[in-house]
């Protein structure tokens, strides 16, 4: 039996669970640079300025102020002295850290740091941190402009009073005179603690986790107790779920398309379950995620959806439909926006701009958290701790989080908290569900491989009706390019091989904007396996558009949708794009010499990037290498041996295979294998003839083998939502379609095979717009 003391010393595992979050969403070690921001240097993207901090407050007061860097308003301080070619490349890496993590995180760091509070450590080493930091727009020409207001670091406050050392910033006054210090001494009051020495005149520009004590604040227990009762936190915590079933009393309401295993997903969900949902790239869950959502509301509760980008939850703000009557649209809170009121029923936020903007007190029946194996379990606290229901949607063969947001200061210190959410909920053994319809490929070569190396073969993939090489995936070797190892880390060569590319399909898209009949624009995406060759492009793909007489307007999609990205693989995650560009980077040396080392694809457990990699486009993936395949043959990484398995299975299997002949006719098959039959009798001596696929027969003409003209379906073998899927991802594809009933068919095979020929002699007039 066990005694009472046993009982007593028995940890609390919410409690335990919440006190490593807390722990985990603000990172107190000297790594974090609003508790000790290195030194000046002359490379790299932190900058310091030979400006005072109070005159800079001032000048950033006026309206429309704007000052370029390195001018006689924004002088670079001797430390950060560069060429002007550095500094320029410095900044766009700068800019294009800082809007990652605006996708991401959904909050602004780049920033200026305006004053110094200067402090010894324990060790007696000088060091400093930024008294304030303001949110700035970086252009391109090097021009800076306030975006916010002026903030005092709440960071480095919390890490004072973690010495015993109270440190206050006062936002009302200038830098040079805000630092308020009530234990301050020259030495540590006490070994292995800290002394805050005063002020200190600097100015840096660079990335900043200003916004990370919002977090901590959202799960500090001291603060709200009643943290321990909260649904979402106690199943994380690993106790089970409440048992209570909600009785359904309505069908399930579909405001957007929905397959069948979609709608069982809301059934679970309206029936109160909490579960995982793996939904493998193009699976629909940004639709499965509307439908969810607008049956709880139907149902009378209060929604949450969060994710670490904000690129996937601007999709489902997006697909939101505006005509639905009686069901509330989502508030979609920004870090620069109001407060969620108290009246919202349906909210949308990433972790860090919920712990922002969702005032104390406010809670919701049912937290739903998207692209969850890029979700810091740590960041689903602070929403977990808003809601007693928990909804898990990810894929587990896909990335694990970002590291970038830890290299500006946001990193977990405790070991339970460097899982992702969706890999400790599959730890955890909470329920699990599976998407199989895929929608989004409109050539199956796009996602074959992922289906037999990820999923086991389970995805049901539609095949293209084109078959000339036009569509899906390519590989483009690239000749006499050179990988600067040991330089700057980037590949020159193969890069303006793939900007050359990209400038084409902008001139396509160009073209087919001017002229109304000229088609739809296809919006791009840039890959690159590291961020000194995203750097690169970033710097010579503006100028080559210039030089041509386009814009990025030309990259992107139909209005503009879908801008275009340059991006290091660690971060697309969630992305898609009808085409999309892949510089593999590296590859032989100024000497010869190849070193099979692909970065993060040579990494410990990288095969998932290859995965997320194979299936970012919809249309189209051309993947440049400077590189033979065959160099990988001996690689030791899964992350290498996996993306020379991609290159291999696109060589040799890169389509669904159609059936060309019908059973024996001893075998006398299902409706559709004896529709097929029929037809090819019927076609035998015509022009057309037909094969046939898993969900139905497809028509072409015997000349042009290549391009299938119709798709033929024959409605009411399957149930209504299995059809309409069918229907929709048949058309996605690009087919033209012909809905046989199965009723009319078996009345009357021979007419409605007759009915074939005619449907096809006039499909094969119709061009289909891939």
């Amino acid at each position: 039996m066990i005694q009472q003391a046993e009982i007593a010393s028995c940890p609390d595992p919410v409690m335990t669970f919440i006190t490593d979050a807390y722990r985990a969403l603000t990172d107190l070690g000297l790594r974090n640079k609003m508790i000790s921001l290195p030194a000046a240097s002359s490379r790299g993207r932190s900058i310091d300025l030979a400006v005072d901090p109070d005159a800079l407050v001032e000048f950033f007061a006026q309206p429309d102020a704007a000052g370029k860097i390195g001018s006689d308003i924004l002088p670079l301080a001797q430390e950060s002295q560069r060429s002007a070619a550095d500094l320029r490349r410095s900044i766009i890496s700068l800019i294009a850290d800082a809007e990652i993590i605006a996708s991401e995180q959904g909050i602004e760091t780049r920033r200026l740091a305006l004053g110094m509070i200067e402090w010894k450590d324990a060790d007696g080493a000088n060091r400093t941190a930024p008294m304030f930091t303001i949110p700035v727009t970086v252009t391109n020409d090097l021009t800076i402009t306030q975006a916010g207001p002026l903030e005092p670091n709440e960071t480095f406050p919390l890490f004072a009073d973690s010495f015993g050392c109270t440190v206050g910033i006062d936002p009302t006054k200038p830098p040079s005179r805000a630092l308020v210090v009530k234990a301050h001494a020259v030495e540590p009051v006490k070994p292995g603690g800290i002394a805050i020495l005063g002020y200190k005149p600097r100015v840096n520009l660079n990335l900043y986790a200003g916004k990370s004590a919002a977090m901590h604040r959202a799960v500090d227990i001291s603060a709200r107790p009643h943290l321990t009762e909260v649904g979402a936190l106690r199943i994380l915590a690993g106790l089970s779920p409440a048992s209570t079933r909600n009785h359904l009393k309505t069908p399930n309401l579909h405001i957007v398309d929905a397959d069948l295993s979609q709608d069982e997903v809301v059934t679970a969900a309206r029936a109160g379950e909490s579960f995982v949902l793996q939904g493998p790239p193009g699976t629909g869950k940004s639709q499965t995620i509307v439908n969810v959502v607008a049956n709880l509301l139907n149902d009378g509760k209060r929604v949450l959806v969060s994710a670490e980008k904000t690129a996937a939850l601007e999709v489902i703000a997006d697909r939101w439909p505006k005509n639905v009557q009686g069901i509330p649209c989502p508030v979609l809170l920004t870090e620069g926006g109001a407060p969620l009121g108290p009246e919202a029923q349906f909210a949308v936020a990433t972790p860090a701009v919920a712990a922002l903007k969702i005032p104390p007190g406010v809670s919701f029946d049912t937290l739903i958290v998207d692209e969850a194996s890029q979700m810091r379990l740590a960041h689903s606290a602070v929403v977990a701790a808003l809601a007693d229901q928990i909804i898990v949607i990810g894929d587990s063969q896909q990335m694990a989080p970002s590291n970038l947001f830890a290299r500006v200061g946001q990193t977990q210190v405790s070991a339970t908290m460097i899982h992702s959410l969706l890999d400790h909920a599959v730890a955890s053994n909470l329920p699990s569900r599976l998407l199989k319809q895929h929608y989004r490929s409109k050539h199956e070569s796009l996602i074959l491989f992922s289906n037999k190396n990820y999923y086991r073969g389970q995805l049901d993939i539609i095949p293209s009706p084109l078959r000339n090489g036009s569509l899906g995936t390519a590989f483009k070797f690239v000749s006499d390019a050179v990988y600067d190892r040991g330089g700057a880390g980037d590949n020159v060569v193969e890069a303006n091989a793939l900007i050359s590319d990209a400038l084409e399909i902008a001139k396509a898209n160009n073209s087919r904007r001017r002229n109304p009949l000229g088609g739809t624009p296809r919006s791009v995406g840039i890959i690159t396996l590291n961020e000194n060759q995203r750097d690169l492009i970033l710097t010579l793909l503006p100028e080559a558009l210039e030089r041509q007489s386009l814009s990025e307007l030309d990259l992107a999609g139909t209005n503009g949708h879908g801008r275009h990205f340059v991006k290091a693989l660690e971060n697309v995650q969630g992305d898609e794009r009808d085409i999309i560009l892949v510089s593999t980077t590296y590859g032989r040396d100024r000497k010869q010499r190849f070193i099979a080392n692909l970065g993060v694809l040579s990494q410990p457990g990288a095969a998932n990037r290859v995965n997320v990699l194979a299936t970012r486009s919809k249309w189209k993936t051309v993947v440049y290498h400077s590189f033979e395949m065959e160099l990988l043959a001996d690689a030791s990484s899964d992350g290498a041996e996996s993306f020379r398995k991609y290159w291999r299975e696109v060589q040799n299997c890169s389509e669904i295979r159609p059936s060309l002949v019908p059973l024996d006719e001893s075998n006398p098959g299902d409706d559709l294998e004896l529709a097929f039959r029929l037809m090819q009798k019927r076609l035998k001596f015509e022009r057309y003839f037909v094969h046939k696929f898993p969900r139905f027969v497809a028509g072409f003409e015997k000349d042009d083998p290549h391009r299938y003209v119709i798709s033929f379906y024959i409605t009411g073998l399957y149930s209504p939502l299995q059809e309409a899927s069918d229907i929709a991802r048949i058309k996605n594809a690009g087919w033209q379609l012909c809905r046989i009933p199965i009723d009319e068919w078996r009345a009357d095979p021979e007419k409605m095979a007759d009915g074939v020929y005619r449907v096809m002699s006039k499909a094969s007039l119709v061009k289909i717009d891939l």
